[in-house]
């Protein structure tokens, strides 16, 4: 039972409330920076262009500096969190912990030895087939034959491999330096390098060389795989990739999948008018990418780029000198190894780099259509009628009098150089990608699944130790998938009853996959072509961060959200309170200065007192004649005063508990001790009002008059909001403090994310991996005595 569990099933782990906890406090510190950043940008007077470029796919994985607490009312909120955390860590996870348990059905010591006593491996197949087991020795002959052929590889020495590396590290630093130097995006300068070991005595991976069986073809043989994701040019091959993507979406005959075909074969009806029959041909281009002249295509791709608007058209020079050396940089001097030896690809485009494929079909794509279109975007031979390609896999539909006809039309039209296409053609089915493929007699196209030979249909057992959200998750994506890769309903309902079956035979219980089946087998059938909208942006989300565990089973992420956002809000209501209090009494000090010439700071001092329990309260009623002479001086009033000479200490204690009532906030908004609220002195906001920011000194009565009249008008700065706080022997000081609800934190969704655990097919992959890492290819007779190397 262990190999055949299939190598998604999910290993298990004990429940662990620690999850919860590091997650929760790995989310405060991120909310902290995400506020710094965000107030930042609400505040900033600079223009979009000037502002420093940002994006994600250049994100490069860092530590994190602890951020200091922020401010007060944002950790009361996050307070209110660490309680949730808490009540839920102490009431739900022990009953979690209480009915857990290991399903017993992967025990990898057994499954480790028996491999090794029996000299096995288990390898993943060609077209995602599932897994397959092979012979050690099978496995290293096969790779090794792949390498012997000397057209496309070449064996090099320890000096070479290394004076390699050290030129594509000085390449990768020139295209780092010019990305920062000279485009002044030092994000992207960072991301370019970020392969590049800081310690220049260690070397930079070199990606190992193997190969995945074709189980779907006799003989079988092996697809090669060289994983170039950490090599130090891979990081130019995602730019360069990025760069591309808007080219590949506006090619018509580049296909990205089954639900792209799909949709295009929807709309598609044929006229049997003129000709008696359809033909549907497919076609495969024989070793695609080592048959592609690198030069060539390099030329070619970047000429179609240069010429695109969303590529080069719109770029500067200076750009577009970036994207070709990182397009040389990704494609060439690329160096793999096996069994302890080192070989340099010399043929075709770099295997395994993230650009690959979109220069594969972008090159594909500039000889079909030149072949088949015309200036107008018309079809030169109207006896095509349908053609697309995915990677190297064509389809058309040609109207002919015979398979050779067809065959022969497409044969003459369609040519890419250096490549073979392999063309054949049926009047009554073909497979293409996932789908089988017909002509109905009205002339419509229809498609159903079509399942690959040998394909063993592999699933997510229901003993695997995934979240039950995550199986639930999987079987309505099966049903999506279904519904796209059926042209009608019939063929739908018979594709749904044998998932079902498929699913019964992985140990799910019936009855919760045809509740799953009712409830959301006309929703997905609706929704097949369906292209996903993108979330608003004040409908994103805060994550907490973590990996699948027991203890999330019933965790509420939305109701964390509600403690957390419902605490900022009365807080924020709190302050609006001291806010317009504030505002009364500066008010007021004004009119009455208008009207008995008394000075002015003074009386705002005085004012503000007996807002907070001392001194007499100012009448602020006036006639509307004099509102615009009270506006003057709030705006023009008098300089800081001195401290004050009243006896402070008598009156000390009951203006001690009405501040404390009131909810002072003190430096960046946080509450301050109870002899530090006295005065007026008003704080102009500050660029950067982080954790780490200082208060402004000083000030007069004429900002804090500004203030008063912001206040009055409803006036925001940004995303912050105003705030006060009385300090013993100093003015009132009016501080700002960032709103979350200007910020749209309130709107956000919450939710889990969870990394995928450690599965079975991790385990079997490590092993491969240790077991031919230091293998000599040259040894293969001495390895043949641990297996019959015909076992496959």
């Amino acid at each position: 039972m262990h190999i055949s569990a299939g190598m998604k099933f999910m290993l298990y782990k004990p429940p662990d409330e620690s999850a919860i906890k590091s997650a929760y406090e790995d989310f405060k510190d991120r909310l902290r920076w995400r506020l710094i950043f965000d107030v930042k940008e609400a505040n900033s007077n600079k223009d979009e262009e000037s502002r420093e470029e940002y994006d994600p796919d250049y994100e490069v994985p860092h530590t994190r500096k602890r951020a200091q607490k922020t401010y007060d009312y944002i950790e009361c909120g996050l307070s209110a969190g660490d309680a949730y955390v808490a009540q839920y860590c102490g009431d739900i996870v022990p009953q979690i912990k209480a009915r857990a348990s290991n399903s017993g059905l992967v025990w990898l010591d057994t499954v480790r030895k028996y491999l090794h006593d029996n000299g096995l491996i288990v390898l993943a197949t060609d077209k995602n087939l599932g897994s397959c087991v092979v012979t050690r020795t099978w496995f290293i002959e096969h790779t090794q034959l792949l390498l012997s052929d000397t057209t496309s590889y070449r064996e090099i020495s320890d000096a070479e491999r290394q004076m390699i590396l050290e030129k594509t590290h000085t390449e990768v630093g020139k295209a780092a330096a010019f990305a920062s130097d000279v485009l002044r995006h030092d994000q992207l300068a960072r991301f370019l390098r970020s392969k590049i070991p800081e310690d220049s005595r260690v070397e930079s991976v070199v990606p190992g060389f193997y190969g995945i069986p074709k189980i779907h073809k006799f003989p079988v043989k092996m697809r090669p795989i060289v994983p170039c994701h950490s090599c130090a040019q891979g990081p130019a091959a995602k730019y360069v990739s990025k760069q591309l993507k808007a080219l590949i979406e506006s090619r018509p005959f580049v296909c990205k999948g089954t639900k792209q075909l799909a949709q295009r074969l929807s709309e598609l009806v044929l006229d049997k008018a003129s000709y008696s029959k359809y033909w549907l041909v497919t076609g495969d281009v024989v070793a695609f990418y080592p048959n592609i002249p690198l030069s060539y295509a390099i030329r070619l791709v970047t000429k179609m780029w240069q010429a695109h608007p969303a590529g080069g058209l719109n770029q500067s020079a200076d750009q577009q000198h970036l994207f070709i050396m990182c397009m040389q940089l990704a494609m060439r001097r690329l160096i793999t190894e096996f069994g302890g030896k080192t070989y340099e690809q010399i043929r075709g485009i770099a295997m395994g780099v993230a650009c690959s494929p979109d220069i594969a079909n972008l090159f594909g794509a500039w000889f079909e259509e030149h072949a088949l279109l015309d200036g107008d975007g018309h079809w030169r031979d109207p006896r095509i009628v349908f053609y697309n390609r995915y990677i190297d896999d064509c389809f058309s539909i040609v109207r002919a009098n015979s398979a050779a006809d067809a065959v022969m039309i497409l044969e003459s039209a369609i040519h890419f150089e250096g490549c073979t296409i392999e063309w054949d053609a049926s009047d009554l089915s073909v497979a293409f990608l996932d789908m089988s493929i017909t002509i109905d007699p009205e002339g419509w196209v229809d498609w159903k699944p079509y399942r690959k030979a040998r394909n063993h249909l592999e699933r997510i057992p229901w003993a695997s130790h995934h979240p039950n959200d995550v199986k639930k998750g999987t079987f309505l994506g099966e049903m999506s998938r279904l519904a796209v890769l059926c042209s009608r309903p019939s063929y739908y309902r018979e594709a749904l009853e044998n998932l079902y079956d498929l699913y019964i035979a992985r140990g799910y219980p019936g009855p919760l996959l045809r509740s799953w089946i009712s409830h959301y087998r006309q929703t997905r059938w609706n929704s097949r072509f369906e292209t996903p909208v993108a979330r608003q942006e004040n409908a994103s989300v805060f994550v907490l961060k973590s990996s699948y565990n027991p203890v999330w089973e019933k965790f509420d992420a939305q109701g964390l959200g509600k403690v957390i956002v419902g605490t900022w809000e009365q807080e924020l209501r709190d302050m609006h309170v001291l806010y317009s209090r504030i505002w009364g009494s500066t008010a007021a000090v004004a009119y009455e200065a208008v009207r008995t010439g008394t000075n002015t700071s003074q009386l705002m001092h005085q004012a503000l007192l007996s807002q907070f329990g001392y001194g007499r309260v100012l009448n602020r009623a006036g006639r509307d004649s004099e509102r615009a002479e009270v506006e003057r001086l709030l705006v023009s009033g008098g300089s800081s005063p001195d401290p004050d000479p009243m006896d402070v200490d008598r009156e000390e204690g009951e203006v001690q508990e009405s501040t404390s009532q009131s909810g002072h906030y003190g430096d960046q908004g946080r509450r301050t001790p109870d002899d530090d609220r006295w005065g007026l002195r008003p704080q102009s906001p500050a660029p950067d009002p982080g954790p780490s920011s200082e208060e402004s000194p000083g000030g007069g009565a004429q900002e804090a008059g500004q203030v008063a009249l912001a206040l009055l008008s409803n006036e925001s700065h940004g995303c912050m909001v105003y705030t006060g706080r009385m300090s013993r022997g100093a003015p009132i000081e009016f501080l700002q403090v960032p709103d979350v609800l200007k910020l749209g934190y309130h709107r956000k969704r919450w939710i889990v994310s969870r990394k995928r655990g450690v599965n079975l097919g991790d385990r079997v992959n490590k092993w491969r991996k240790d077991d031919i890492k230091f293998a000599d290819p040259d040894d293969v007779f001495r390895l043949a005595d641990l297996g019959d190397d015909t076992q496959q």
